[in-house]
């Protein structure tokens, strides 16, 4: 791209333009635009430019508002509006850029500030959004008896699974679906997670709609966090972001951390993490009693990932770990202290 397009790029913010940081690494998933880059301005402000596709821009249209909303938090950078108020200019949007440092993993577990700054930043996320008028969940009772079977467009990534309109998102129709089509593309891998879903499907799916609810980031974990030497300097990639369980970041987190060494849901990485947000006050009681089914449930959107990356191996370790969150769910409630 030429300079001068550069420059008119950037004239719809009022930002003059300075150069191109080719060398400026960009955390998140490239996959969430059509193209990114880093620019300096006339202030010598780094901002991330990023295009965004067509069929995406009005879910981009509603996290950016969102994302404005949350203004308040820290470590939330919210998209830059134009001089007319737009948050897009001939399809690209502008947002500032955070420098952060690599995750070591998997010994990032040994930092247990880390726990604590992902607990903490979730207890400030809910108290910002449970005050905010326009982030508050609707009662499900105005949607009629039951939540599930609403249209919806569900669209996997990696954790997360994106509900057109942000609005409230059942991961029990999501696995269904999914496991209708498995059972016909895929019968050996649905055949080894059958007995953990027929399990869900009669114990946790009937009571998954009537969990508390809440705004979610959606894709909560470590990697779509930018670290700094001593806490998460921003939260990013809130693509899948909108009305959820109320404990479904918290639960897609403690599934990342587990499907990383399952030891860990019983021993302290996990069980720090779940301690600090109950002492907070994070999720009613009838939402800490379905957590590990609520968590397994979740690992049915990675197993999608799986697929859809044709990673063979963790296709069979998600088999293997969804049985551990389904098959040892007391044992390790006890461990958590549920």
């Amino acid at each position: 791209m030429k300079n001068t397009n550069y420059i008119e790029l950037l004239n719809a913010w009022n930002l003059g333009f300075a150069g191109v940081d080719e060398s400026a690494a960009i955390d998140g998933s490239p996959e969430r635009c059509a193209a990114r880059f880093v620019v300096r301005d006339s202030d010598d402000r780094r901002r991330l430019r990023e295009k965004i596709a067509p069929d995406n821009v009005i879910r981009k249209q509603e996290i950016a508002e969102q994302l404005e909303m949350l203004a308040g938090l820290e470590q939330i950078h919210p998209y830059c509006r134009t001089s007319d108020g737009s948050f897009f200019s001939n399809g690209w949007m502008l947002r500032p850029y955070v420098e952060g440092l690599p995750l070591q993993r998997p010994g990032y577990l040994d930092d247990l500030w880390r726990i604590d700054a992902m607990a903490d930043f979730l207890i400030q996320l809910r108290q910002n959004t449970s005050t905010h008028p326009g982030l508050r969940p609707v009662p499900p009772k105005a949607a009629g008896p039951s939540l599930q079977g609403r249209s919806r467009r569900n669209i996997p990534s990696a954790g997360g699974v994106r509900e057109a309109g942000g609005g409230f998102f059942s991961i029990c129709d999501y696995a269904q679906q999914r496991m209708a089509v498995w059972r016909q593309r895929y019968s050996m891998l649905a055949g080894k997670m059958e007995r953990s879903f027929q399990t869900l499907e009669k114990t946790f799916f009937p009571l998954h709609d009537q969990l508390p609810v809440a705004f979610c980031h959606g894709d909560y974990h470590p990697l779509n966090m930018i670290w700094g030497t001593e806490g998460i300097r921003s939260v990013i990639d809130w693509e899948f972001c909108g009305i959820k369980p109320e404990l479904y970041d918290a639960a897609l987190l403690v599934g990342c951390i587990g499907f990383e060494d399952p030891d860990n849901l019983i021993n302290e990485p996990v069980i720090r993490l779940v301690q600090r947000l109950r002492e907070a006050g994070y999720g009613a009681p009838e939402s800490w009693a379905h957590f590990l089914q609520l968590t397994a449930a979740i690992r049915f959107g990675w197993m999608s990932e799986w697929i859809r990356r044709s990673d063979r191996e963790a296709r069979r370790m998600e088999a293997v770990y969804i049985d551990i969150l389904v098959d040892q769910k007391d044992y390790i409630l006890q461990a958590m202290n549920l």
